[in-house]
């Protein structure tokens, strides 16, 4: 079944000279991402001004959420959920742009939070973070399926990696400097979630 969700890059349907609280770059690819890993499409809204003209502070998120596109791609286009849709801390859940003007959007993304897509027979673990040196996917354990193959989308160096009971661990050459996270991505001996 398709679905949508549908959300602002402040907290005004349409503009509103007064409304300065944006959202960070991080916040909407929150909102993107896990929508992403249920299935789900997001529509984003800009509100540009009676003149046409984008706000500056829209502007520069949609740029960020571009760049980010612009190497993580590949978990997003032409993908579907896997049968797990997230790992780490419970969701942060919402009511409405009402209640994010309200309460403002409090969540501080772990290296262990991680938001999952599958393609063929590869599955994507989406990251909002920073990385450690070492990264571990407690849901590419064993019994999920054999994995082949790591990589990290952009081109990042692994220097080793083996999947265990326990999950996937990753070690890397160097950490992952992004401030707005990575995709670990597993090629698997069989379709993923199957």
């Amino acid at each position: 079944k398709y679905w949508e969700t549908c959300g602002t890059t402040n907290n005004s349907w349409g503009y509103k000279s007064y409304d300065k609280d944006w959202k960070s770059t991080r916040e909407l690819l929150y909102y993107f991402v896990d929508i992403l890993s249920k299935g789900g499409n997001y529509l984003l809204n800009i509100g540009p001004d009676g003149e046409g003209q984008v706000p500056t502070e829209s502007a520069k998120r949609l740029l960020e959420m571009g760049q980010w596109m612009a190497t993580n791609g590949d978990a997003v286009y032409g993908t579907s959920p896997w049968h797990i849709a997230r790992e780490g801390q419970d969701e942060t859940l919402l009511k409405g742009t009402g209640h994010r003007a309200a309460k403002g959007f409090e969540r501080n993304f772990t290296n262990q939070d991680f938001w999952f897509t599958a393609k063929e027979k590869s599955v994507y673990a989406i990251s909002l973070v920073t990385s450690a040196d070492t990264i571990l996917i407690r849901s590419f354990n064993k019994k999920e399926g054999t994995i082949k193959s790591v990589t990290i989308l952009g081109g990042h160096k692994i220097k080793d990696w083996v999947q265990t009971d326990e999950g996937l661990i990753v070690n890397l050459s160097d950490k992952i400097e992004n401030e707005n996270g990575f995709v670990v991505k597993a090629a698997l001996k069989a379709t993923p979630g199957g």
